[in-house]
Order: structure tokens, then C-alpha cells, then sequence
């Protein structure tokens, strides 16, 4: 009895965050169809094809950020015994970002799909490795906010800081086998990722005529963490309000929703589609293996 309670109380729970994640994304493409028909013809798309080098260049930028997150991935599985090879990793980081996409189930859909496609490793290590990436990421996103809204001194101490407890802890748990140099390029890495999503910001608002300072990259690197907590898919919503809201006195708001929708043009819409590629085949393959399995028997 005591279980059927908790299970009940625990789908309520998901069917109530569910209700706020459509009801926010509503109201998000609620806002996007008004903002077209307000500030639609201020926008002048025209701009985005008339600096196709900043967009070229967001693009590439987007292929250095899929690669280091590929690696991340690729670092945290050799790790845990994974032996794959690199393309592995890229096509799983593509698929799960569509299946986020398309399931509107945040970063718990992405890691979902990564727990059920390392089928090779045990439950109880997949879940290791996915904490460990997560965990990176959020060590690098405060080293990276502490550098924008502090001092870039305050960010080099937690980074010696970490280092310290990385070496401490692994020498005590594996003797003179640490692996704490594989850490600390995976760290390296996801700061790497961080500074291409503001460098891509940048070039757009410079594009713009917008004049970059630190109150403004500090401002998308919130926004971009508060998109990822939200578990709304690539953030839609609220990392575009976020922004809004928190450069309210510094940029009119089409600005920053025209900049926002350039970069996910040419950077997470082009993802996107390799993930879908990827995921067709994954299921397609995966299909045809459940067929000669029951074929066999």
C-alpha cells in the first residue's frame, strides 16, 4: 500500500511539472507569434544572409562545441571501462539532444536515452558516469560565473581548488592510478564549451551593433543554466525571458529574442538534425535486431 502511495504521489508530481512545462511553452510560442507580429518587420532577416560570415562562423563554432562535448563524453567512458570509438559518443550526444527535443523532456530525456543506449555498461555505472558528466558541467559553470561576475582570480582558486580534491581523493581510492588528469581535461573542456556558447553570442550581438560587457555574458551564462534546471527542451522559454528580464535596462527585448533565434539557427538546429539522423538509425537498427532475435527463436 505504502508503494502504490508513493507511485501515485510520484506521478502526480510528474503530471504536475509536465502541466507547468507545456503551460511555459505555450506561453513562449505564445510571446514568439506576438513578437513577429509586433516586431516582425523591424527584424529585417535579411541581416542573418547578409553577414553569412558571422553565421558561418557560429556554425563552426557549433561543430568545435559538439566535438567537446563528444570528447567529455568519450573521456568520462574510457573512465568506466567503455571502449568506444569518438563517433560513438558524437552520434549519441546528437541523438540525445534530439530525443530532448522531441520529448520535451529536458535533460533527463537526453540522459535517459544515454542510460538506455550504454546497455553494455551496469545500471549502477551508467548512472556513475552520467552524474559524473553533470557534476563537470556544474563545477565548470561556476568557475565560469565566478570569473564573469567576481574576479578571474576567485575562478583560478576553485580551479586549484578542484584539482587539490580531485588528486586527494583519487590517489586515496585507486593509489598511484589516478585519473585525475582526464578530470581536469574534461573540466577544461566543458569551460571550452561554455566560452564557445558566449563567443557565438558575441559575434551575433556585435553583428548587431551591441557593444559586449560583462554584465551581458554573465547574464546569458545564467540564463543558460536556469534553461538547463528548467528541463524544458534546449531551454526554450525560459532562457529566452530569462535573458529578456535581465537585460531589460541594457537591450530592447526583439534584440535579444532576434540574436537568441539567430544562434539556434546555426548552431542548435543544425545539431538537431544529426540527431534526428542518428536516432532514425539507432530505433531502425535496433528494430531490426528485436526481428532476427524473435526470427531465431
Amino acid at each position: 500500500m505504502a508503494f502504490t502511495f508513493s507511485r501515485s504521489k510520484l506521478l502526480q508530481k510528474y503530471a504536475f511539472w509536465k502541466g507547468i512545462q507545456i503551460l511555459v511553452l505555450v506561453l513562449f510560442f505564445g510571446y514568439v507569434l506576438f513578437f513577429f507580429w509586433k516586431y516582425g518587420a523591424n527584424l529585417q532577416f535579411s541581416r542573418i544572409l547578409h553577414f553569412w560570415k558571422e553565421s558561418v562562423t557560429i556554425l563552426g563554432l557549433a561543430v568545435a562545441f559538439l566535438m567537446a562535448k563528444s570528447f567529455i563524453l568519450y573521456a568520462g567512458g574510457w573512465m568506466f571501462g567503455k571502449r568506444q570509438r569518438y563517433a560513438h559518443y558524437v552520434k549519441v550526444y546528437c541523438a540525445s539532444l534530439f530525443i530532448e527535443l522531441t520529448t520535451f523532456s529536458g535533460k533527463f530525456g537526453a540522459d535517459g536515452f544515454k542510460i538506455l543506449f550504454w546497455n553494455d555498461l551496469s545500471l549502477k555505472r551508467r548512472f556513475q558516469l552520467i552524474l559524473l558528466v553533470r557534476g563537470i558541467e556544474m563545477v565548470s559553470f561556476l568557475i565560469f560565473f565566478c570569473y564573469l561576475y567576481f574576479s578571474p582570480s576567485l575562478s583560478l582558486l576553485l580551479v586549484l581548488l578542484a584539482l587539490a580534491v580531485l588528486s586527494v581523493v583519487e590517489k586515496w581510492r585507486r593509489g598511484n592510478n589516478s585519473f585525475t588528469p582526464v578530470l581536469m581535461s574534461m573540466v577544461l573542456l566543458s569551460l571550452l564549451s561554455y566560452g564557445i556558447l558566449l563567443l557565438q553570442l558575441s559575434i551575433v550581438f556585435s553583428a548587431l551593433g551591441v557593444i559586449i560587457s560583462s554584465e551581458t555574458l554573465t547574464s546569458f551564462l545564467v540564463s543558460h543554466g536556469l534553461g538547463a534546471i528548467s528541463q524544458l527542451p534546449l531551454g526554450l522559454g525560459v532562457k529566452d525571458f530569462s535573458l529578456a528580464y535581465l537585460l531589460r535596462n541594457s537591450l530592447p527585448t526583439e534584440t535579444i529574442f532576434f540574436a537568441l533565434i539567430w544562434v539556434r539557427l546555426f548552431s542548435d538546429f543544425c545539431v538537431l538534425l544529426l540527431g534526428g539522423l542518428f536516432s532514425v538509425l539507432y530505433f531502425r537498427r535496433k528494430g531490426k535486431n528485436e526481428d532476427l532475435n524473435e526470427s531465431v527463436s
